[in-house]
């Protein structure tokens, strides 16, 4: 005998149906979301399996050292990269300064690289601006047309270091009357009891390329590029070795740093121009092998008093007075 239809069983039935239509988005749903995290699960595991994420780690950390004045990437810190459903990869380092002989933490890096490699983008979270500090070095010399530049300075270096007590130590920067081998600054330097952290070199901006610049009617800063160390790494990509700066190694860091400049460049062009943020990358390259290094600043830290011993020499100019902090000093590395 059929069920006669009347207005309860009519609202039965449209419960019924929408109970099961319920259950089937549910299930649907579910199947979706079970699918996306076996396939999360899966890209993730075969990304972990390639050399990507070292890369993106070493790209990194070249970054950060090379165009970050004084500073240095805790090779045991950050995360390994990780990668999205749309293929966007992510990796941080860990950034550190050399204060005296001790480092000092100061920050992470975060890289984001989408599919689109030029589109890679990269977040500062600078947690101690005071140790950071962020310096200016400037030219000798206007590069396209050879007139000498004066270098603008912090007011109260000397006198700030000259009232310090001996028992503390602190980080400093300065530009150079002149452009300079590095053979040349760190024999010069090697006679004080200081730590050199960092070099600017020139690389042919403004002469062979564009690049950002700043500063006055009488001086000119250009995006900093650096000397740092000598970094070595294997055929997957890890950090294995570090050399830095001293006076009988200077050769091999220089040697090193445009291997590494054309490891990066050969490998990845794109990357390495999106990760720097600064283009004109090859002729950084050409200008480094044909008119060798050149650099106009430094960044030294060491004893305050050892410091102040600077302000006799003729070359130095543009001070600026870095993070200052209780004595830690122990050897000169």
């Amino acid at each position: 005998m059929t069920e006669k239809w009347t207005d309860k069983t009519g609202m039965k039935a449209l419960r019924r149906y929408r109970f099961t239509l319920t259950l089937k988005i549910i299930r649907i749903l579910l199947i979706i979301l079970f699918t996306g995290v076996i396939y999360q699960m899966v890209l993730q595991i075969s990304y972990s399996e390639t050399d990507n994420q070292e890369k993106l780690q070493t790209y990194a950390q070249l970054s950060a050292e090379w165009t970050m004045p004084g500073v240095r990437v805790d090779r045991f810190g950050g995360t390994l990269g990780d990668i999205s459903a749309f293929f966007t990869e992510r990796t941080s380092i860990d950034l550190k300064k050399r204060v005296g002989s001790d480092d000092k933490r100061i920050g992470t890096r975060e890289i984001v690289k989408p599919l689109v490699k030029s589109f890679t983008h990269l977040y500062d979270d600078i947690t101690d601006p005071d140790v950071y500090a962020d310096y200016q070095f400037y030219l000798p010399y206007d590069p396209r047309n050879e007139r000498s530049l004066s270098a603008s300075k912090e007011d109260g270096v000397w006198d700030t270091l000259e009232t310090l007590h001996e028992g503390t130590v602190a980080e400093m920067a300065f530009s150079f009357d002149d452009y300079y081998r590095p053979e040349e600054i760190m024999e010069f330097l090697d006679d004080y009891d200081l730590t050199v952290s960092w070099l600017p070199l020139f690389m042919g901006e403004l002469q062979n390329f564009e690049s950002g610049s700043g500063g006055s009617e009488d001086t000119l800063s250009v995006d900093p590029w650096g000397l740092s160390s000598g970094q070595y790494f294997d055929e997957k990509w890890r950090n294995n070795a570090t050399s830095f700066l001293s006076l009988e190694n200077i050769d091999e860091v220089e040697s090193q740093m445009i291997a590494n400049m054309k490891l990066l460049y050969e490998e990845d062009d794109t990357l390495a121009e999106a990760m720097f943020q600064m283009p004109h990358f090859e002729e950084r390259i050409e200008f480094l092998e044909e008119d060798g290094f050149k650099v106009y600043g430094a960044v030294v830290t060491g004893p305050t008093k050892e410091l102040l011993t600077l302000q006799e020499e003729k070359i130095i100019r543009g001070e600026q007075l870095g993070y200052i902090t209780y004595w830690n000093w122990s050897q000169t590395d």
